[in-house]
């Protein structure tokens, strides 16, 4: 009897084990180890039984492939799953299925507080721009006056050059003495600022001349040499130099390039700069009008900004309103699909705190006017980006997923996104872009960056080519905040149109040198340290995310105004 019931069971387990591999025969996949193993974003296919179910078909679709559900993104009816790569293929092709993209991933990016101007010679001209700010002159000529295309200093096309220019000493056995250029820049805002160049020689034969870069405060009566570079050797490759102007520092600090002696062959110098930190600008409430909002007692009371990014950093600036009174509602970890607990510090970047502080910042600055552009708003932080400022399209999709429920219960009117990926398709289709518009049609005023990777035609990225949210792109106030007529747009802040033909950015929002707030700790204080402003907790950025916080939180001032104004 014992033995008839072992071998029952025997039978048994071999039935079901036989079972077992002719479903997974049947699924065509085979069992796929970690490295074979690939994140992707699943959307059901809908056949009209209603909201949901394409949403459960994509779940099943993962499941019978072989795929491990990783979070459910129902606000696209769809899933974020980890998938044998070898079963990809029949996912995409099973009735069920809609879409399977990648989850790509996103970075937000800003740059420190360090201004520049810059001259890449891209054009045979003597006024090229390509700083973050504009010289205050063009090259003025010394010793010549036939322009940048004649004479022994000319703006040359030559191949070792970046931008296939470059300003060039040019005479074969011809006096250069005297001859050369010079450009102003105002430095009469920076604490500090380095000259930086490349250069290269092509001697034919030493005729024993030189070229001297030197500078001036303005006095044209008085150069100070930097440095002498002999004309007696060929180099063997680009050489890149770097002066320090910090003794040089006025409104109108001029450096010029000027030729001694002789030369009997060519000097390119190219990527003529004059980096520098600048003097903190806190001006950027009155920038955008929200200072004399603020006397009239709209400051953003009552609405409720959700920062999508790197985290929160406790800070009573940000964490209390102006009575004192906690305004952190809720801090969701999209991540790790957590609450994060009231204390906790989860900006490891320092991204999200600098964007917080733009946003909600209390405290009065020297000039008695409010750090923030909506100090009493209330604040509700979720957590998409590692400390290393890198984001998955699930996990943010997660996060977009996370607010739309939540936004009854905490007046979540506006999100702010501050980031931009390169957009791999048309806006509609786009995952995370379909989570975007959900939330711009369930209320909620998106406001987006226009991106970083400005300023050529049609650098727009996701999300900020939806044509339903406010993409916001960077001016800079020119350290003249009193002087609207010096403004100019951020030579980084992308441009339209979307592929789709959308004109964006929608609006120009201060994003240059911003002061804001975050953890000594973070990654970004830590490998920025010239960013510090010497003062607290403060820090300079720059970017089209600042330029997003600043606009999402011009939009909490205007709900304030008025809170029955909708997306």
């Amino acid at each position: 009897m014992n033995n008839l019931f072992k071998n029952r069971i025997t039978l048994f387990c071999f039935v079901i084990l036989s079972l077992l591999l002719l479903n997974a025969g049947f699924s065509n996949t085979a069992v796929a180890s970690p490295a074979d193993m690939v994140e992707v974003i699943v959307v059901g296919k809908s056949n009209g039984n209603g909201q949901g179910y394409a949403f459960g078909r994509a779940q099943n679709a993962v499941q019978e492939y072989g795929g491990q559900r990783i979070k459910d993104l129902d606000i696209i009816e769809g899933v974020g799953a980890l998938m044998p790569e070898n079963a990809l293929a029949d996912l995409e092709a099973d009735y069920r299925v809609k879409y399977v993209f990648n989850n790509d991933v996103v970075e937000i990016s800003s740059a420190g507080g360090v201004e520049s101007v810059r001259d890449e010679f891209d054009y045979s001209t003597f006024d090229n721009n390509n700083g973050t700010v504009a010289w205050a002159s063009p090259w003025v000529e010394i010793g010549e006056s036939d322009g940048p295309l004649y004479g022994k200093v000319q703006v040359l096309p030559y191949y070792d050059c970046a931008a296939w220019h470059c300003l060039s000493y040019y005479a074969f056995d011809e006096s250069v003495h005297g001859l050369g250029a010079w450009r102003e820049v105002d430095l009469s805002a920076a604490l500090s600022a380095t000259l930086t160049f490349d250069y290269r020689r092509w001697i034919v034969e030493n005729e024993g001349g030189t070229v001297a870069v030197q500078v001036s405060t303005g006095d044209d009566s008085h150069w100070t040499n930097l440095h002498v570079y002999p004309l007696n050797f060929s180099d063997d490759d680009v050489i890149a130099e770097s002066i320090p102007l910090d003794d040089y520092l006025s409104p109108h600090t001029r450096i010029r390039f000027v030729g001694s002696g002789s030369l009997n062959g060519l000097m390119a110098i190219d990527n003529v700069e004059i980096g520098f930190n600048s003097i903190p600008n806190t001006d950027f409430p009155s920038l955008v009008g929200a200072s004399q909002l603020h006397e009239l007692g709209i400051d953003g009371s009552g609405i409720t900004v959700a920062v999508l990014d790197t985290g929160y950093w406790p800070h009573e600036a940000l964490g209390e309103n102006l009575n004192g009174d906690n305004r952190v509602l809720a801090r969701f970890d999209a991540i790790e699909n957590v609450m994060e607990g009231a204390d906790t510090d989860s900006d490891g970047n320092g991204h999200g705190s600098h964007l917080f502080s733009l946003v909600f910042n209390n405290r009065n600055a020297l000039d008695g006017e409010l750090n923030g552009v909506a100090p009493n708003a209330n604040l509700v932080s979720v957590k998409a980006f590692n400390a290393s400022g890198a984001g998955s399209y699930i996990d943010i999709i997660n996060g977009i997923n996370w607010v739309i429920d939540h936004k009854d219960t905490y007046n979540i009117r506006v999100l702010n996104l501050s980031f931009s990926a390169t957009p791999q398709s048309y806006y509609w289709d786009d995952p995370l872009n379909q989570a975007v518009m959900q939330a711009w049609q369930a209320g909620i005023v998106v406001v987006a960056s226009a991106g970083n990777t400005g300023p050529d035609a049609m650098t727009i990225g996701v999300p900020g080519n939806v044509p339903y949210i406010i993409t916001a792109g960077a001016m800079s106030d020119h350290n003249t905040p009193a002087d609207l007529t010096d403004d100019f747009l951020s030579s980084f802040s992308a441009a339209g149109p979307t592929v789709e033909g959308f004109v964006k950015p929608d609006v120009l929002a201060p994003g240059q040198t911003l002061p804001g707030l975050m953890s000594h700790d973070s990654v970004t204080a830590v490998n920025h340290p010239t960013w510090y402003m010497g003062i607290d907790n403060y820090y300079n950025m720059s970017g089209t995310s600042q330029s997003a916080a600043v606009t999402s939180a011009v939009v909490a001032l205007m709900l304030d105004a008025d809170p029955n104004l909708s997306p």
